[in-house]
């Protein structure tokens, strides 16, 4: 790793902490993702699927490129090392410093085409190359390859971005699905003079069977 000269902590993935860091070799800044080594359970399962998805994606633009795996020990602790493309600034980030939404771009419908689910996603784990105008998808650690039909674990998405049918009691009718829809659109509007409140959206039919008298 001195080949690196670590700079300022940038964030945290599903396997360890990220940096930024120059690259004094090629003259470049990435990304570094360090994840701790332990004696007995050794390199974790979200490194290695990491490490696995990032190469099998490495043809896409709209994920994050994996350059190198390195090693390093120090102090007697030992650490696995995935050497990213460095990216300007994460979603939510952006969106925090509230610059201005419209010149946010977007993932092209054409990209979903893989057989692979990142199974994290949220605004933390999409990055932003500003000067391309283009979004990446980061942070693999919990991804899965999608070969045929099964039922995945609903557990391993970040509870606040998770799916509200993970949360749900009875099942989703087929017939709500659009309303459902229509009502979590107008739920995610960014500006909040245009979204709907808590009230309106329990008047949604599907929440008929539901006693709204606590709320």
């Amino acid at each position: 790793m001195e080949k690196y000269e670590m700079q300022e902590l940038v964030g945290y993935g599903g396997c360890g902490k990220v940096y930024r860091a120059w690259d004094k070799e090629k003259k470049q800044m990435v990304a570094i993702k360090i994840a701790h080594l332990t004696v007995d359970d050794g390199i974790p399962d979200t490194a290695l699927r990491e490490i696995s998805l990032l190469q099998s994606l490495s043809d896409s633009i709209y994920v994050v490129r994996l350059l190198n795996v390195d090693y390093s020990e120090a102090n007697g602790k030992r650490h696995l090392c995935l050497v990213l493309e460095n990216m300007d600034i994460d979603l939510k980030k952006y969106i925090d410093s509230r610059t201005r939404m419209s010149n946010v771009p977007i993932i092209p419908p054409s990209d979903v085409k893989t057989s692979v689910s990142n199974r994290d996603l949220k605004p933390e784990n999409i990055l932003m190359d500003i000067s391309r105008g283009i979004l990446k998808i980061a942070d693999f650690g919990l991804g899965r390859t999608i070969t045929t039909p099964e039922d995945y674990s609903p557990e391993v998405v970040t509870l606040w971005y998770r799916a509200l049918r993970c949360f749900l009691i009875f099942p989703i009718q087929p017939e709500w699905t659009c309303g459902l829809l229509d009502a979590f659109l107008k739920m995610l509007q960014y500006n909040p003079t245009n979204r709907i409140s808590a009230a309106m959206a329990l008047e949604h039919p599907y929440f008929d069977n539901l006693d709204k008298s606590e709320y």
